[in-house]
Protein backbone atom coordinates (compact mmCIF):
# COMPACT_ATOMS: atom_id res chain seq x y z
CA UNK A 1 0.00 0.00 0.00
CA UNK A 2 1.22 3.48 -0.86
CA UNK A 3 2.26 5.75 2.05
CA UNK A 4 -0.06 8.52 0.74
CA UNK A 5 -3.04 6.18 0.84
CA UNK A 6 -2.13 5.09 4.39
CA UNK A 7 -1.86 8.73 5.45
CA UNK A 8 -5.24 9.51 3.86
CA UNK A 9 -6.91 6.56 5.61
CA UNK A 10 -5.32 7.49 8.98
CA UNK A 11 -6.36 11.14 8.62
CA UNK A 12 -9.89 10.25 7.55
CA UNK A 13 -10.26 7.68 10.33
CA UNK A 14 -8.98 10.14 12.93
CA UNK A 15 -11.41 12.78 11.67
CA UNK A 16 -14.36 10.36 11.93
CA UNK A 17 -13.35 9.29 15.46
CA UNK A 18 -12.98 12.93 16.56
CA UNK A 19 -16.33 13.84 15.00
CA UNK A 20 -18.09 11.01 16.85
CA UNK A 21 -16.36 11.98 20.10
CA UNK A 22 -17.47 15.60 19.62
CA UNK A 23 -21.09 14.55 19.05
CA UNK A 24 -21.03 12.42 22.21
CA UNK A 25 -19.50 15.29 24.21
CA UNK A 26 -22.00 17.80 22.80
CA UNK A 27 -24.97 15.53 23.50
CA UNK A 28 -24.06 14.83 27.12
CA UNK A 29 -22.17 17.88 28.38
CA UNK A 30 -23.58 20.91 26.53
CA UNK A 31 -27.02 22.19 27.54
CA UNK A 32 -29.01 25.11 26.18
CA UNK A 33 -31.78 27.32 27.53
CA UNK A 34 -33.64 29.86 25.40
CA UNK A 35 -34.44 33.41 26.49
CA UNK A 36 -38.01 32.46 27.48
CA UNK A 37 -36.83 29.65 29.76
CA UNK A 38 -35.58 29.67 33.35
CA UNK A 39 -32.60 27.31 33.73
CA UNK A 40 -31.72 25.48 36.94
CA UNK A 41 -29.59 22.52 37.91
CA UNK A 42 -30.01 19.64 40.31
CA UNK A 43 -26.79 18.66 42.08
CA UNK A 44 -26.83 14.85 42.33
CA UNK A 45 -24.21 14.81 45.10
CA UNK A 46 -25.82 17.28 47.51
CA UNK A 47 -29.48 17.15 46.38
CA UNK A 48 -29.57 20.94 46.02
CA UNK A 49 -31.53 22.73 43.31
CA UNK A 50 -29.82 25.90 42.12
CA UNK A 51 -31.10 28.43 39.58
CA UNK A 52 -28.61 29.52 36.93
CA UNK A 53 -27.98 33.27 36.53
CA UNK A 54 -28.52 33.52 32.77
CA UNK A 55 -29.76 31.67 29.72
CA UNK A 56 -27.72 30.27 26.85
CA UNK A 57 -25.25 27.41 26.58
CA UNK A 58 -24.00 25.66 29.72
CA UNK A 59 -21.31 23.00 29.93
CA UNK A 60 -22.00 20.69 32.87
CA UNK A 61 -20.69 17.29 33.88
CA UNK A 62 -23.53 14.81 33.33
CA UNK A 63 -22.66 12.58 36.31
CA UNK A 64 -22.78 15.53 38.74
CA UNK A 65 -25.62 17.75 37.49
CA UNK A 66 -29.05 17.40 35.91
CA UNK A 67 -29.98 20.40 33.76
CA UNK A 68 -33.63 21.54 33.71
CA UNK A 69 -35.61 24.49 32.35
CA UNK A 70 -39.01 26.01 33.10
CA UNK A 71 -40.95 27.60 30.25
CA UNK A 72 -41.95 31.11 31.36
CA UNK A 73 -44.31 31.87 28.47
CA UNK A 74 -48.02 32.15 29.26
CA UNK A 75 -50.10 29.19 28.17
CA UNK A 76 -53.81 28.56 28.00
CA UNK A 77 -55.09 25.72 30.15
CA UNK A 78 -58.69 24.56 29.81
CA UNK A 79 -61.19 22.21 31.36
CA UNK A 80 -63.05 20.31 28.64
CA UNK A 81 -66.07 18.03 28.69
CA UNK A 82 -67.63 16.31 25.67
CA UNK A 83 -65.52 18.38 23.26
CA UNK A 84 -66.78 21.61 24.82
CA UNK A 85 -64.57 24.08 26.63
CA UNK A 86 -66.02 24.81 30.04
CA UNK A 87 -63.40 27.17 31.41
CA UNK A 88 -59.98 28.46 30.35
CA UNK A 89 -57.22 30.41 32.02
CA UNK A 90 -54.00 31.94 30.76
CA UNK A 91 -51.33 30.88 33.24
CA UNK A 92 -47.59 31.25 33.53
CA UNK A 93 -44.89 30.33 36.01
CA UNK A 94 -44.01 33.06 38.53
CA UNK A 95 -40.36 32.99 39.57
CA UNK A 96 -41.21 34.37 43.02
CA UNK A 97 -42.41 30.90 44.01
CA UNK A 98 -39.56 28.88 42.49
CA UNK A 99 -38.31 27.48 45.81
CA UNK A 100 -41.79 26.49 46.98
CA UNK A 101 -42.58 24.80 43.65
CA UNK A 102 -39.34 22.81 43.82
CA UNK A 103 -40.09 21.82 47.41
CA UNK A 104 -43.55 20.57 46.45
CA UNK A 105 -42.83 18.94 43.07
CA UNK A 106 -39.09 18.37 42.68
CA UNK A 107 -36.54 19.14 40.00
CA UNK A 108 -38.05 17.22 37.09
CA UNK A 109 -41.59 18.59 37.19
CA UNK A 110 -41.17 20.65 34.01
CA UNK A 111 -39.07 18.10 32.08
CA UNK A 112 -42.03 17.33 29.87
CA UNK A 113 -43.58 20.65 28.88
CA UNK A 114 -47.14 19.36 29.23
CA UNK A 115 -46.61 17.89 32.70
CA UNK A 116 -45.49 21.24 34.11
CA UNK A 117 -48.54 23.00 32.76
CA UNK A 118 -50.80 20.22 34.01
CA UNK A 119 -49.46 20.96 37.49
CA UNK A 120 -50.15 24.69 37.02
CA UNK A 121 -53.61 23.83 35.66
CA UNK A 122 -54.49 21.89 38.80
CA UNK A 123 -53.58 24.88 40.98
CA UNK A 124 -55.31 27.41 38.69
CA UNK A 125 -58.63 25.57 38.94
CA UNK A 126 -58.55 24.62 42.63
CA UNK A 127 -61.03 26.16 45.07
CA UNK A 128 -58.83 29.20 45.79
CA UNK A 129 -58.05 29.78 42.10
CA UNK A 130 -54.32 29.54 42.69
CA UNK A 131 -54.12 32.64 44.88
CA UNK A 132 -52.28 30.69 47.58
CA UNK A 133 -49.58 29.52 45.12
CA UNK A 134 -46.77 32.07 44.67
CA UNK A 135 -45.43 30.20 41.62
CA UNK A 136 -48.65 30.64 39.61
CA UNK A 137 -49.68 33.73 37.67
CA UNK A 138 -53.17 33.76 36.17
CA UNK A 139 -53.26 36.46 33.51
CA UNK A 140 -56.75 35.95 32.08
CA UNK A 141 -59.73 33.79 32.82
CA UNK A 142 -62.78 32.86 30.76
CA UNK A 143 -65.88 31.96 32.70
CA UNK A 144 -68.57 29.48 31.76
CA UNK A 145 -70.48 32.30 30.04
CA UNK A 146 -67.57 32.78 27.62
CA UNK A 147 -66.72 36.31 28.74
CA UNK A 148 -63.15 37.24 29.51
CA UNK A 149 -62.68 38.35 33.07
CA UNK A 150 -60.14 41.09 33.71
CA UNK A 151 -57.03 40.07 35.61
CA UNK A 152 -56.77 41.04 39.24
CA UNK A 153 -54.38 43.84 40.06
CA UNK A 154 -51.85 42.99 42.72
Amino acid sequence: MNWKLKLLIATGGSFVVLLIAFWIWWGHWVNYSANYQYPYIFDKYTGQIEPLPNTGYKILTPWHYDFHVIDLRPRQVCINANNRVLNCKLVSFNLAGFKQFMTWHGAGAFDDDDSGYEILKSYAFDSSGGTDCPFLSVTQSTGSNGLVQAPELR
